[in-house]
């Protein structure tokens, strides 16, 4: 089950992510953020080495986007979708990364890979990526800065496919309508950090 305590703790891991990296502008560079924690970040053609000495199943490569560990971590992602939904589904994966969801494993002779494939997920394992996703690419502290709320312009300014920018457009509303903004130290290290590059 996914709770309140939960959410803090996926939200808190996004706010240290954005400080970690660096990130301080819409939309925010998930290239730049995979890079500073050592994830690689290819599209699955690109990646075909990877997918072939690791014999993942073919439904794997149909998805939008997919983590592997060989000897780091690597998110492929399909170079043919939507920009939005590749900036979306990459950062879910490093969502799964940093927040250590358990991967499956794959053997492969003396090898063994894992990787998360959005089945068979434990406990809002899925619920937690999107939440860590949204906040990655559009911290609400920083939409709240510039006044964005409504769905056009999350999915403008901060590259999010139209059905995220849905549901962030509908969790900005409810802080702007509590107020919730700049309470915790980390959402403010954020907001300053996004405030100076601007």
């Amino acid at each position: 089950m996914y709770n309140y305590e939960d959410y803090k703790g996926v939200r808190n891991k996004t706010w240290e992510v954005l400080i970690e990296s660096g990130v301080g502008g819409l939309p925010v560079k998930v290239a730049q953020i995979a890079g500073v924690l050592g994830i690689g970040l290819m599209s699955i053609e690109k990646g075909r080495e990877i997918v072939e000495f690791c014999k993942l199943p073919a439904e794997m490569t149909e998805l939008g986007a997919f983590s592997v560990y060989t000897d780091k971590w690597n998110i492929l992602y399909n170079g043919n979708a939507d920009r939005n939904t590749v900036r979306f589904l990459t950062a879910r994966e490093i969502g799964h990364i940093v927040l250590r969801h358990e991967p499956k494993s794959l053997k492969v002779g003396c090898f063994t890979a894992y990787y998360f494939d959005g089945s068979g997920i434990k406990d809002g394992y899925a619920v937690e990526a999107d939440v860590f996703a949204a906040g990655l690419l559009s911290p609400a502290c920083v939409l709240w800065k510039y006044n964005i709320a409504e769905p056009d312009d999350i999915e403008k300014m901060c590259g999010l496919p139209r059905e995220q920018a849905l549901l962030r457009s509908g969790r900005m509303k409810k802080l702007i309508q509590r107020g919730s903004f700049l309470r915790h130290d980390l959402e403010k290290k954020v907001y300053e950090q996004f405030i100076r590059e601007s």
